[in-house]
């Protein structure tokens, strides 16, 4: 169903077209999810489709949306997937407080997180208890330190006590 309205055209249905353009001083699109039921759900979602000739990808392979995390008062999530055409994993979510987790390869753990109220970053662990904790799990743990220039590379370590550093040369040198 089509309809003029005094603020543009109403479309009640699936609208299908080859592209869409929205210009103004503010472009604006709006998702709105009209259910009323309140509960942890999908309000609105962005789909990446391929169409192969063939069949073999038909499908999905990518898609944005909104999750409402349950609540009247408008908690939200925004998560990313990717993958193949039969099987979407997540790849990074946005929490409604700003935390922001990264996904490992099967899309169900996170593996790095920032925690935007402890402003702490985790990688290998989704609850870092410290500014920066990095946890290698039952992998060797390594932590490379790059410096292209010739010039030596330091880690330095600093507290109200002092401060020291760990040099090119794995040497420990206090002062």
């Amino acid at each position: 169903k089509l309809a003029t309205t005094s603020t543009g055209i109403d479309v009640t249905g699936t609208v299908t077209a080859d592209g869409l353009t929205v210009d103004g001083n503010v472009a604006n699109i709006t998702l709105n999810n009209t259910d009323t039921t309140i509960g942890q759900q999908r309000l609105s979602e962005i789909n990446f489709d391929q169409n192969d000739p063939d069949g073999a990808g038909v499908g999905t392979v990518a898609s944005i949306y909104a999750l409402n995390r349950g609540s009247s008062s408008g908690f939200g999530a925004l998560v990313f997937q990717t993958g193949t055409a039969s099987t979407l994993a997540d790849r990074m979510r946005i929490e409604y407080t700003g935390d922001v987790s990264f996904y490992e390869d099967t899309g169900t753990t996170p593996k790095m997180v920032w925690k935007s109220a402890d402003e702490r970053l985790g990688i290998g662990t989704s609850s870092p208890s410290e500014v920066l904790e990095l946890t290698a799990g039952a992998t060797n743990f390594g932590l490379l330190v790059n410096n292209a220039t010739g010039n030596p590379s330091r880690i330095t370590l600093t507290n109200s006590e002092g401060s020291g550093y760990i040099d090119q040369n794995n040497n420990l040198m206090r002062f």
